[in-house]
């Protein structure tokens, strides 16, 4: 699932099982991967807009990710 949001700042909580986020670059992109019990969550801002996808299979995500950051 998409959801995108215009704010002044991330509005979105999601919740990560201990350790740390990671933080990579997707063209140029910040994008912060999370994972929890259930499955992966990668997020990114935008100037004001914030998007996130989630699901099971990170490589999915990622590859999603970057083919809407291009």
């Amino acid at each position: 699932a998409l959801d995108v949001f215009r704010a002044s700042s991330l509005l979105t909580d999601v919740e990560k099982m201990k350790g740390l986020v990671e933080i990579t670059d997707l063209h140029g992109q910040t994008v912060y991967i999370i994972q929890n019990l259930y499955d992966y969550t990668v997020a990114w801002q935008t100037g004001g807009y914030e998007g996130y996808l989630s699901g099971p299979d990170l490589q999915d995500l990622k590859n999603v990710a970057a083919s809407m950051l291009q």
